[in-house]
């Protein structure tokens, strides 16, 4: 067996972590190379040497996000093999997922996934003001609107899940000696929350934890940066640029403390 192991940054997240629309397309491997997660390969001698495995994917909630990581290091990962930098861009904690047999079929809009398990297509992503309709499931179209109602009266409690996540992957990630870089793409968790205990969680690893006025969508966003799209509201490259400068800066200051 060779002593050299294969270097790898994994990134995961929803669509803004995956650069979809930078080109004109919703997914493509081109987009997937110039997010901010994969522009570090590109400009970072800290990444430089690593081949980059983008599996972020569109429309999909933390759960997803959580679950995603976990199944690829389960599936793919061997640590005799394999040096992993993993890059988790949360998405919004409003998301959720219903658990529903062939709820959707995922690859339809990100057919350009490095790597996907079918385990995925098992649940149906709930957003607010979105109904998925399933014309020969009229049932599972009113448990989305019960869903809706959930999601709409208790936003602390997405919260405070979402929160949960994170702290599920980082104790992951120490306990299999993996390094990491959190960070969020929209509205995740407030730190000032009664509900959340942010000293649980690494700073030093979580970019702008608990400040949603930081997160990647929301912050460039607000500064007017161009949207790309008029219907799904993604930022394009330059938005992308600037966001992995400011990774990589955060990465540095870490690397020197």
């Amino acid at each position: 067996m060779s002593s050299t192991k294969e270097k790898i940054l994994l990134v995961a997240g929803c669509s803004h972590a995956g650069g979809y629309e930078i080109d004109g397309d919703m997914d493509s491997p081109y987009n997937r190379e110039h997010s901010f997660g994969g522009l570090l390969t590109k400009q970072s001698r800290i990444f430089s040497d690593r081949k980059l495995i983008n599996i972020s994917t569109g429309g999909i909630s933390n759960s997803y996000i959580l679950r995603n990581v976990l199944l690829w290091f389960q599936e793919c990962y061997d640590p005799d093999l394999h040096d992993v930098y993993c890059i988790v861009a949360w998405s919004d904690s409003s998301r959720w997922e219903m658990p529903l047999a062939h709820g959707q079929y995922i690859p339809d809009n990100n057919e350009y996934l490095p790597w996907f398990t079918d385990r995925h297509n098992d649940y149906l992503t709930i957003q607010l003001g979105w109904i998925h309709e399933h014309p020969d499931r009229m049932e599972q179209v009113s448990m989305q609107k019960t869903y809706h109602n959930l999601i709409a009266e208790f936003p602390e409690q997405m919260e405070i899940l979402s929160f949960n996540y994170a702290l599920q992957l980082q104790w992951f990630f120490k306990s299999h000696n993996i390094d990491y870089l959190m960070c969020d793409t929209l509205h995740n968790f407030k730190s000032q929350s009664l509900w959340i205990t942010p000293e649980l969680i690494d700073t030093t690893k979580y970019f702008n934890a608990g400040n949603p006025d930081e997160a990647f969508f929301l912050k460039y966003n607000r500064l007017g940066y161009a949207n790309v799209s008029r219907d799904f509201m993604h930022l394009g490259s330059d938005a992308h640029y600037q966001y992995s400068r400011e990774l990589e800066v955060f990465l540095k200051l870490q690397e020197y403390q």
